[in-house]
């Protein structure tokens, strides 16, 4: 390419100069044309004017002689021709340059002069003499005319012939600078070309082996890594099984600290990994993408529940406001929709010390457009940029207070592309900063329902330190045709019931100066039934009850808990409800459901067991896959829950096995392997469903209701 490009500076110059040359040697020659066409149209028009001259004078001879004859003939008709002849003869002299034509014209104007003179003189006094004077010189004016007109017919063939012999000559200078171009500039320039061409087409082959070379690399680079996930996933399933089993189990104290600062670790050493596996993966073009129809509020809400535990130690709130006109159920990617949402969650939480996160989602145009705000300390911005580059941090020097791995914006904007949507950033210092993002996810058909909840002349005070919060929750309840009033602390609350009266009192629990329990304390029963607002963490729900509070709705608020608990208040007016208990008010299945664990690692097979023995889910185990399809010939199982890699017979092959003997139970996949492909390895071979390594136990419970719709399960105390 270099060379290339050196070629083209070093004929540039000469190439313009030649078609500098031709185009002043085109130009010329037109220009000719034009001076040759302006002057044979003179030249025309001067023989033409000559000739008619002679016409005229041979016309006002007539015209007199009719008059001598007696014809009666106007006096003004040889006056009219008189006046025209010697019009046109004052035209030839003005026009004429040459040096022989004017030399006749010399000649001739006299004789005009002269027949002019008699002419008048007849035209007065019609006399024999003065008309013998006219048609004596007309002879003498023809003879001249005549050799005047055969002089403009040579000076013009003499003119035509010199312009020929010019344009001739600037045609053969234009040829000769074509053949000079063709084997000076041309010829060398194409020989430089074909040489550039050639060496491009090495090039390109060099640069083929080297992709080629980089693709070997590539792939070597991912079965690196899938071994290492698989390496790495297989201990960390046993941290993070064990751990979780300790956290919830009967510690107190600093057991329980301890156990909780193991599980969190886990976790945060799990997410490193799959930043990774998932930035490797976008790379490599090989991420993939799902398209199924889902509960949009319902994922933008999980994901804030999620990111709230998290919230809730640092003391912030995490909001969600959907807009009316957002669609219930679209079409897209669930997963990564929430992947994307945590990414920006979870940096907002990070990066703020007080206040709250935001999560907003608006409806534009055709696409549904993503905010997610908090209130920390801003991004300078000349930092925006950078920020979406992998392994780039806002603060890189060993003593920033944010730890991570530089991945999460980077991953967040990736998957936003993959989607085909933009993301972009809003920010301030001092003012907080707002990360968004559009998609287009079409909205799909969703079963006609209304809201559902009439609350017209019930009246409602919220009382909550947070703007947002009481924006939100007013807007909810007044969208239910409820009167609606917000304070923001308990003072101001205890203020307006000393004169007035509500039907339900909506109240943050952390809120300075008075909490929200001291708040209700201070309220007399008779005011209105209480609904408390704690942080996702708050779990003592004896406090609240003991307070004073008929229910309780945790944070971050959900539209739809929030009308269940209303509806819920409404029909019993003596119980205490909690929001989430009424959300999960069926009773959990109590069935014979039968697993059969399948894994060779007696770690694995012990955090399998232990999560389904809380679930209460009976279980039988096998240590590798022979014994796997000899348990699953002979007995029946409500599920199987089959490692992949093992020895001897991996799980691929014994669900093979399985198959072939026509048994139907459900086999879902727990594996260590996390890279594209593996899921789809994994369906081919027969199995139902997947689960990656290190296993988490909402995702077990959520495969055991899916694939068992009649169980149930429920976690017990241990």
């Amino acid at each position: 390419m270099t060379e290339t490009l050196s070629l083209i500076k070093r004929f540039r110059w000469t190439y313009i100069a030649a078609l500098g040359a031709l185009a002043v040697l085109f130009i010329s020659l037109n220009l000719l044309s034009q001076h040759r066409l302006s002057t044979q149209t003179e030249d025309a028009y001067l023989i033409n004017l000559a000739g008619r001259q002679r016409m005229l004078s041979q016309k006002l001879t007539k015209e007199l002689l009719k008059i001598d004859q007696g014809v009666d003939t106007p006096p003004e008709l040889p006056l009219d021709s008189l006046n025209n002849w010697l019009e046109a003869h004052e035209t030839l002299k003005s026009r004429t340059s040459s040096p022989s034509s004017r030399l006749l014209l010399d000649q001739i104007d006299p004789v005009v002069q002269s027949m002019a003179g008699s002419t008048r003189d007849y035209l007065q006094n019609p006399n024999k003499t003065a008309l013998s004077e006219v048609l004596r010189r007309e002879g003498e004016f023809l003879g001249l005319m005549e050799a005047l007109v055969g002089t403009y017919e040579m000076e013009a063939s003499a003119r035509v012939a010199a312009q020929k012999k010019l344009q001739w000559t600037v045609l053969g200078i234009l040829l000769l600078v074509l053949a000079a171009e063709a084997l000076f500039v041309f010829r060398p320039m194409t020989k430089a070309l074909r040489e550039a061409f050639e060496n491009l087409e090495k090039s390109r082959s060099e640069t083929s082996e080297a992709l080629e070379e980089s693709r070997r690399a590539a792939k070597l680079k991912g079965e690196f890594l899938a071994n290492m996930s698989h390496e790495i996933r297989t201990p960390m399933n046993g941290i993070l099984g064990m751990s979780d089993l300790l956290v919830s189990g009967k510690l107190e104290g600093e057991e329980q600290e301890y156990a909780q600062i193991i599980h969190r670790s886990a976790e945060s050493l799990l997410a490193i990994l799959n930043d990774i596996l998932d930035i490797s993966k976008i790379q490599a073009g090989e991420f993939r993408l799902q398209k199924m129809a889902f509960d949009l509020p319902l994922e933008v809400e999980e994901a804030a529940e999620l990111q709230a535990v998290v919230a809730a130690e640092k003391g912030l709130e995490v909001i969600v406001d959907l807009a009316p006109d957002v669609p219930k159920r679209v079409m897209g990617d669930p997963l990564r929709l929430r992947q994307v949402l945590l990414n920006l969650m979870n940096n907002a939480v990070k990066f703020t010390d007080k206040g709250h996160v935001l999560v907003r989602v608006r409806k534009e145009d055709d696409s549904l457009k993503f905010l997610v705000s908090d209130t920390g300390p801003g991004i300078p911005e000349d930092k925006f940029e950078s920020l979406f580059r992998s392994f780039e941090q806002l603060d890189g020097s060993n003593t920033r207070r944010h730890q991570g791995t530089g991945l999460g914006l980077s991953i967040a904007s990736s998957l936003v592309k993959l989607m085909e949507g933009e993301m972009g950033l809003e920010s301030k210092l001092g003012e907080g900063s707002t990360f968004w993002f559009k998609l287009d996810l079409p909205a799909q058909p969703t079963p006609s329902q209304t809201d559902g909840l009439e609350l017209r002349g019930k009246r409602f005070l919220i009382v909550d330190d947070v703007a947002a919060n009481r924006t939100l929750l007013k807007k909810w309840v007044e969208s239910w045709n409820a009167e609606c009033v917000a304070v923001e602390n308990g003072r101001a609350a205890l203020d307006i019931l000393l004169d007035e009266k509500f039907d339900f009192l909506l109240i943050d629990y952390q809120m300075p100066e008075m909490d929200g329990i001291e708040t209700a304390r201070r309220i007399a029963p008779q005011k209105g039934r209480l609904v408390a607002l704690p942080s996702i963490g708050e779990d003592d729900n004896h406090a609240f009850r003991d307070a004073g509070f008929h229910g309780i709705l945790r944070k971050p608020l959900k539209r739809r808990l929030l009308k269940l608990l209303l509806v819920s208040l409404l029909d019993d007016q003596n119980r205490f409800v909690s929001a989430d208990s009424v959300e999960r008010s069926d009773e959990p299945f109590e069935g014979d459901v039968r697993v059969l664990i399948v894994d060779d690692t007696e770690v694995n097979r012990l955090v399998t067991k232990r999560f389904l023995k809380k679930l209460q889910i009976n279980f039988e185990e096998a240590e590798d896959g022979k014994a796997a399809v000899e348990l699953a010939v002979s007995k029946s199982y409500d599920l199987i829950l089959m490692d992949c890699q093992m020895p001897e017979l991996d799980g691929y092959e014994a669900t093979r096995l399985i198959r072939a003997k026509g048994i139907s139970t459900p086999i879902i996949a727990l594996t260590a392997n996390a890279m594209p492909g593996d899921r789809e390895k994994c369906l081919q071979a027969g199995m139902t469903g997947y689960l990656t390594k290190p296993l988490i136990r909402d995702e077990l419970v959520e495969c055991v209701r899916t694939h068992l719709p009649d169980a149930k399960a429920r976690t017990v105390n241990p």
